[in-house]
């Protein structure tokens, strides 16, 4: 949990000024080690070079 607090705000940064990145959100649970993550993305492309 450590390791994501520490990193979150960078990645969700990076995420977010991606090409075609519409929404990014990354959210604790009530459970400390459980994150609820939600993305969306203009289009196939820009998923794709997401996952990449």
């Amino acid at each position: 949990m450590e390791t994501v607090c520490r990193y979150q705000p960078r990645h969700i940064e990076l995420t977010r000024a991606e090409a075609g990145c519409l929404l990014f959100e990354v959210v604790q649970t009530g459970d400390p080690l459980i994150w609820s993550v939600a993305e969306r993305l203009a289009d196939e492309s820009g998923f794709d070079a997401h996952q990449a």
